[in-house]
Order: structure tokens, then C-alpha cells, then sequence
């Protein structure tokens, strides 16, 4: 976590020093929106780490307890999804005397990552061993407000260190094939029935975003101002808080594991590139 910190900060200082008199104006104004579109890291190892409460690879689980004949014995085997995610969404701002304040909606999914589950069912003593694909996602939301500064301006080129707040949510999107009963992670206490083949797992907290960010207007502009469609680059990290106030699906909080009292904190984490696209004006106040 610290070094893309640091890189966030260092690109923020090279803005700064890097300003001559001349393009440094501490009386912008403006505003426009943007569409994005990029990357955001995912820290799926958090899911699928050693933590023996939460391990959802290579996990041997019983559906209907020991003493029931008719039961499944499941290997979750979900595979790991990739560690990042395409991050989608959009953005408003508007600047005044060279203060940045607006806000954006972001949503990331990542690639699904296929794998086989192994089942044996066992009824009235005998058994049969079944086999179903699934797949892993992993999914993050967020809506933040944002503070920045203009701290470049020349023509229709800006530059600006930016922070914000918000809130958000992230997890997995789990899915099994058809047929036989599915039983998940120890840590959610949930077993499924063949009904009910998708499940998520995820938590909502606080998000904070460090960032630094480049647009240029390529409309009609002067020395003094600019405006028309509009292109730019986001650099940052993104920090969720960790809690164990993990939930499935929408209406079930996850359990304390039999074994181990203690849930794991998750919240994702990590560093982000964005593409922004749309329209926008910047010059001085009069």
C-alpha cells in the first residue's frame, strides 16, 4: 500500500514544482463531465488467502450434517479471479477560483474465472460423484465527492491533485452449474440449494481516493481560456476500510465460523489508471 501512495504523492509534488508563473493562475473556473474508464487492482488473495475461517479453494464441506443419509459432500474449488478489474463510470466537477469539488459513480467487474466442482452425493449409504463448472468475478461500487486544485493551466491543458471520500462496496460473484445442493464458505454459514446457484460475498465501508490528474480541452481556446471536448488520465489509490460485517447476497449477514470464532476483515484496496472522456470548459473569473 505504501509505495503507490508514494507515487501518487511524488506525481502530485512534480505538478507543483514542475508549474512556471505564467501557467500557474490561482483564479480558474470552469466545469464539465466525464466519462471513465480504466484500471482498478483487486486484492483477491484477501478471499483466498490461508486464513483457515475463509478459504474458499480446496475446502471440503457437508451439507445436512453428519447424522443425515441424503447428503453432499462439495468442494467449493472456486478459482481465483484476476487481481484487477475494468472500472467503469462518470464524473461531474466544476471549479471555482481554482478549487476542484464535484463527485463520481464508479463500478468494476473483472473477468469470470471458470473451474470444475467436484460433488459426491451420498443417499442412504451410496454414493455418486458429480462434476459442475463455476465461476468467480470480482465486483467493486463506489460513489466519492471530490476536492482538488488547479495547479497547471495553460490554454486548454489542466493539471490537478485531487482527494476524495465516499462510500462503496466489493466482494465476489460466485456462480455454480446446476445440480446438486452447493455449500460455500465456511465463514458465511450458508449452504445453498440447487435453486439458487449465484451468491455474493461483500462488504460496504468508507473509501478514500488520492489521485492526480491531467485534461486538455481541444475546442476553440486563448491564452485566458477553453472549453469543448475534452480528454484526460487519472492516476490514484483507492482505500477501502476492512470490516467483518461481511454479507450474502442482500438480505444475509455472514456467520462466525464454527472453528474459529473470528470472521476476516476484507475491504479492497489499490492502485487505479483511468481514461477520461467528455467535455468541459477552464479559463479565468472575471
Amino acid at each position: 500500500m505504501r509505495k503507490p501512495i508514494l507515487i501518487v504523492l511524488g506525481l502530485t509534488c512534480l505538478i507543483f514544482t514542475s508549474q512556471a508563473q505564467e501557467v500557474f493562475k490561482g483564479n480558474s473556473f470552469g466545469g464539465g463531465f466525464n466519462f471513465h474508464v480504466g484500471y482498478q487492482a483487486f486484492d483477491v488473495d484477501q478471499y483466498f488467502g490461508t486464513n483457515p475461517q475463509f478459504q474458499m479453494a480446496e475446502r471440503t464441506q457437508i451439507d445436512g450434517g453428519i447424522s443425515d443419509p441424503n447428503r453432499t459432500v462439495s468442494k467449493a474449488n472456486y478459482g481465483k479471479p484476476s487481481p484487477g478489474l475494468l472500472a467503469f463510470g462518470f464524473q461531474g466537477y466544476g471549479a471555482f477560483n481554482s478549487i476542484i469539488m464535484g463527485g463520481e459513480l464508479t463500478a468494476g467487474l473483472s473477468s469470470a474465472k471458470t473451474s470444475l466442482q467436484y460433488d459426491t452425493v451420498y443417499v442412504n449409504g451410496a454414493s455418486s460423484n458429480l462434476t459442475s463448472s463455476n465461476s468467480s468475478r470480482a465486483v467493486t461500487a463506489s460513489v466519492l465527492y471530490n476536492i482538488g486544485y488547479v495547479a497547471l493551466r495553460k490554454r486548454g491543458l489542466i493539471a490537478y491533485p485531487m482527494i476524495g471520500i465516499g462510500y462503496g462496496a466489493s466482494g465476489l460473484w460466485l456462480k455454480s452449474g446446476s445440480g446438486t445442493q452447493r455449500v460455500y464458505p465456511t465463514a458465511t454459514d450458508v449452504i445453498t440449494d440447487k435453486n439458487l446457484q449465484n451468491m455474493m460475498i461483500w462488504t460496504t465501508n468508507v473509501i478514500f481516493d488520492f489521485g492526480v490528474g491531467v485534461q486538455y480541452m481541444f475546442g476553440a481556446s486563448t491564452e485566458d481560456r477553453a472549453k469543448g471536448f475534452s480528454l484526460g488520465l487519472r492516476l490514484g489509490y483507492q482505500a477501502q476500510l476492512a470490516t467483518d460485517n461481511i454479507r450474502v447476497n442482500f438480505n444475509k449477514k455472514a456467520a462466525d465460523s464454527f472453528t474459529d470464532p473470528s470472521l476476516p476483515k476484507l475491504g479492497n484496496s489499490g492502485f487505479y489508471a483511468k481514461l477520461l472522456i467528455g467535455f468541459g470548459k477552464i479559463g479565468e473569473s472575471r
